[in-house]
C-alpha cells in the first residue's frame, strides 16, 4: 500500500528490501476498540469522533527496524 505513493513523490521508501528504512505498521484489522480522548497525543482537546466504536488499529510500527 506504500510502493506507489512513495513513487509519486520520488521518496526511496515502499519496500522492504535490504538497505532500506524499514519502516512498517502493523495492522489488525479486526480489532475493535474506543476512541477515547485520554488516549490521542493531539493538543486538541475535541473531536467527533470521541467515544465511538472502531474497527481496525495499528497495532505495531516499525521504525528503522526497531518496534517503536
Amino acid at each position: 500500500m506504500s510502493l506507489n505513493p512513495a513513487r509519486r513523490l520520488n521518496l526511496p521508501a515502499g519496500d522492504l528490501k535490504p538497505g532500506r528504512a524499514a519502516d512498517v505498521t502493523i495492522v489488525d484489522p479486526g480489532l475493535k476498540f474506543m476512541l477515547k480522548p485520554e488516549d490521542s497525543k493531539s493538543l486538541s482537546r475535541n473531536s467527533p469522533f470521541w467515544n465511538r466504536p472502531f474497527t481496525g488499529r495499528a497495532v505495531y510500527t516499525i521504525v528503522g527496524g526497531e518496534i517503536i
